[in-house]
């Protein structure tokens, strides 16, 4: 699937956000958006399902680390996950990350500016919290990190 039109998209979304893609546009279909003490990676890539290429956008905040309260800790994020707007709490090793993700089919400009404030304002309302209720160990957050996580690919149904 040619990504391209969907990367047009974002861009508009990013400049109508009042950002400089100059400095949040961090590699081709990856765009970097920080709300307060959350960063976000945005992006687009391909996915297979059955048989065929398709394409996705994901949004993605790391939180914390799983803190060693690890069963009262994951029943208050899925708690959260019963709360949150087509958000979800997930886990990529040790890193707890709040994420949305959709297939590109019929997304719009107004889509993709909701997604990314949307998560950005809860990843920056919910992390310190968190992090101080559950003496969680902040995320030391580095574009290779972003970069690792985004490798994870969609699973196929």
């Amino acid at each position: 699937m040619k990504l391209e039109t969907y990367e047009k998209i974002v861009d508009r979304s990013i400049e109508k956000m009042g950002m400089n893609l100059k400095e949040y546009k961090v590699a081709d279909n990856q765009w970097v958006y920080i709300k307060g003490s959350a960063f976000t990676l945005v992006e687009i890539g391909n996915y297979m399902h059955e048989g065929k290429e398709r394409g996705y956008i994901q949004a993605f905040a790391p939180i914390c680390m799983l803190p060693s309260n690890k069963e009262t800790f994951m029943n208050e994020v899925l708690k959260y996950n019963h709360q949150l707007r087509g958000a979800f709490f997930g886990l990529y090793r040790d890193i707890v990350v709040l994420k949305v993700i959709r297939d590109l089919v019929g997304l719009d400009d107004s889509e993709v500016e909701n997604m990314i404030t949307y998560l950005g304002k809860m990843a920056d309302k919910l992390d310190n919290p968190i992090i101080k209720i559950h003496a969680a160990q902040r995320v030391d957050v580095t574009m290779s990190l972003l970069r690792e996580i985004a490798n994870i690919k969609p699973m196929e149904a």
